[in-house]
């Protein structure tokens, strides 16, 4: 299977990133991992990485907390 190219990991929570993260690395899911600690930094860090969207860098996987500070899913 061939590894995806970016997975952004949105959580409140900076343990339970790191080991998103590094499970995703250890296991060869996803060549680069973006992380963002509430929903704000996560739409920053989209409007960064794909403009325009065919970036190699725009996360096509996003895994995300629900229930966040700042923006939540409603």
């Amino acid at each position: 299977m061939a590894a995806i190219s970016c997975t952004l990991l949105v959580y409140d929570d900076d343990i339970t990133n790191f080991l998103n993260q590094a499970l995703l690395q250890r296991m060869a899911v996803t060549d680069t991992v973006l992380v963002a600690g509430n929903g704000q930094q996560a739409l920053d860090l989209l409007h960064t990485h794909c403009a325009p969207a065919t970036r190699p860098t725009c996360p096509p996987l996003v895994l995300l907390d629900m229930k966040m500070p700042l923006m939540n899913r409603f």
